[in-house]
């Protein structure tokens, strides 16, 4: 499995306790989960001491379930699935004031706000893409990458960037990404940089 694929899982990885250290252990959560693959890290057994050591790694998989919300799940315990459908946000509709000239446009033409659980599934999509390809971007480059991609819709920068900061805390904390702050003319970004392996 790569990074930005879609997975289902069940069984999720959790910390048991032995003695003066402690292990990896399963956790059943009763009901099946759908995420994307945001990283890879390992989990170890730690033997009491000061300092504790860490022993037998284990790769598992970082697989977020919603903007703030992951989970560690062992590969074997993952099944590849598709990605889910977005919902179509319904469309408000504005009367115009009474005596003004009503502009008449095509249905192809009209432009669509998007809702908060669609545009979380379209950043998470897009900062899949990126970390896949292994390039470094801000939260402006995804704001971009989405007007692109989806050319009637209403993606407003002000809502992506708190979002993309979010989705790329886990990325920062499992080691795939450091982000550095970068100045762009007048204006200071945080840009997201690949660790290389």
């Amino acid at each position: 499995m790569q990074l930005g694929d879609w997975v289902e899982f069940e069984i999720i990885v959790s910390k048991q306790s032995k003695g003066p250290g402690s292990s990896p252990s399963t956790q059943n959560m009763g009901r099946v989960r759908r995420g994307m693959v945001i990283g890879v890290r390992n989990v170890y057994d730690v033997v009491g001491g000061n300092p504790p050591q860490l022993a037998n790694p284990q790769p598992v998989l970082i697989v977020a379930v919603s903007l703030h919300r992951a989970y560690r799940v062992f590969p074997h315990d993952a099944t590849p699935t598709s990605p889910p459908t977005p919902r179509r946000s319904r469309q408000r509709r504005v009367a115009s004031p009474p005596n003004q000239p009503v502009a008449m446009s095509n249905d192809d033409d009209d432009w669509h706000a998007v809702d908060d659980q669609q545009l979380s599934l379209l950043i998470a999509e897009q900062i899949g893409t990126w970390i896949t390809a292994g390039q470094m971007f801000t939260a402006y480059d995804i704001t971009m990458a989405l007007r692109t991609a989806n050319p009637r819709l209403i993606i407003k920068h002000d809502r992506v960037r708190p979002l993309v900061h979010s989705v790329m805390n886990s990325a920062v904390v499992s080691g795939l990404y450091e982000r550095e702050s970068a100045s762009f003319n007048t204006n200071q970004a945080t840009r997201y940089l690949p660790i290389e392996a």
